[in-house]
Formats: structure tokens, sequence, C-alpha cells
């Protein structure tokens, strides 16, 4: 499972000569795996950053290569909530995440006002997004007082997704095969990622995530952690943005307001 892999696991010690025999002849057999350098580049950036390695959360134990042709249609869309005050980290995540990306992917940081300038050409397909226009009924207020940075931040989530899948919608464009919605502080092996759920149709309603109970709430209702990283199938990404963004939007707002 994707979301579960909080930490890079060390592939188990090869047997040795003694014990390893050969397939048969004419035997078909698998490739063995190869751990990911863009993974070991990944634990040298936390080691650089200072940052402890449960910060990996959706970096792969390993990648496969990949046989067959590059599809046309972007194999992803990689959202990345971010803000102005912290460019230079922010930055530096994104040109390890960028390195396990192929060309064809897709990569935009939903951050705040003033980023654009803030960044300088430095993070890659900045969207502004603004507490008026993502909050239902203008700025967000909770209790008498303006909402702090990260409580603005949990909207960008929602209505960066929304927002950005229908832009895709109304300009007739092609969506990604899987969206995958994370914070500026979390790396992530895509290609490693993609081979993980290689076995899955992204035409299909499915979601990667990891879900956080809700206190208080009936059964199956749960929270999902999206700084963490969320994975969700180009069509369910569709079917929510389309069909249920308004009411989406309008009860994160609630929830933020609370």
């Amino acid at each position: 499972h994707p979301s579960a892999a909080s930490h890079l696991r060390p592939y188990p010690a090869p047997r040795s000569a003694a014990r390893r025999r050969s397939p048969p002849a004419g035997a078909w057999h698998p490739p063995a795996p190869m751990v990911s350098r863009d993974a070991r580049l990944a634990l040298l950036l936390l080691a650089h950053l200072g940052l402890p390695r449960w910060s990996l959360a959706f970096v792969m134990p390993a990648k496969h290569r990949l046989e067959a042709a590059m599809p046309t249609t972007p194999r992803v869309h990689v959202l990345t909530v971010a803000g102005a005050a912290n460019v230079d980290y922010t930055a530096s995540v994104q040109d390890a995440v960028l390195a396990t990306m192929s060309p064809d992917d897709r990569y935009t940081t939903l951050c705040e006002p003033s980023c654009l300038e803030a960044s300088a050409g430095r993070l890659r397909g900045v969207v502004e997004i603004a507490p008026e226009d993502a909050f239902p009924g203008g700025a967000c207020t909770r209790k008498g007082y303006n909402c702090t940075g990260y409580e603005l931040a949990q909207m960008r989530f929602v209505y960066g997704l929304v927002s950005q899948v229908r832009s895709a919608l109304e300009s007739g464009g092609e969506l990604a095969q899987w969206y995958l919605l994370k914070d500026d502080d979390t790396l992530v092996d895509v290609n490693g990622l993609l081979s993980q759920v290689c076995g899955y149709d992204p035409a299909e309603l499915i979601s990667f995530a990891y879900p956080i109970s809700c206190p208080g709430a009936p059964p199956g209702r749960f929270w999902i952690a999206g700084g963490r990283g969320w994975l969700l199938s180009g069509a369910l990404a569709a079917r929510l943005a389309r069909d249920h963004g308004e009411e989406w939007v309008r009860l994160e707002a609630e929830r933020i307001r609370s």
C-alpha cells in the first residue's frame, strides 16, 4: 500500500552463492528489484537538511525498469501546498522530487499570494491562491480572528485540487492518470510510487491515503492526512472536482472556521 510507506525499508541481504539456485532452462525469471538511485539521493538530502528519515512519507523502497513506452497521457500531476516564507527549503525538496519524474509529468505549487515574487522563478508551476478566492464568503476568520497561515494552507489542499482539475476539464485539456496532493516538505520518489500502483486502473475511483479517525464521528468516517501525501486516480479527482467541488470547499471552510 503506497501510503503505508513511512520510511525506506532495506531489502534483505542476498542469499549466499551456495544456496542460490539457477532457474530451469527456458523459464522466465522476473528482474530483481534495484534500489532507487533517486531514493538514495533523497536520503542524502534529508541528512543535509537535518530531517528524520520518516519525512520520506511517499518514497518507495525500489523502482523497476519500465519496459513499456511512455503513455501520451500525463502519468501524474503533483500538487504541492507551499508558503512564501520557506522558498529555499521548498525549492530543495521540489528539485529532489522532480528528479524522479518524467518530462511529461506535471508539477504545480499551490501557494499563498506573494509566492511568485518570493520564489523568483525557483518554484515550478506556481499558482497563488488568495483566501478571498478560496473561502466562500471571502476572507477566513475564526472566532473573531484572522485564520493562521496553517489554517489557510489547509484550504489550499482542497481548493487547489478542485480548481486545478476543473481548469483542465473546462479547457478541454487532458487529465493526468493520477493526482498526488502533498505538503512542500514531503519527499516523493514518483517513479517508485507509480511502479507500486501500476496494477490499478486510474479510470476507476481509487484513493491511497493515510486515514485519521474523526473524534466522535460515525464508524467509517475519517480524515485524510494530506501532508503525508494523497494519491488519487484521475477518475476520482474528476468526480470530486466536477460533482462535489462546491460542497467540498464549503465543508472544509466550515471545519477551518469552527
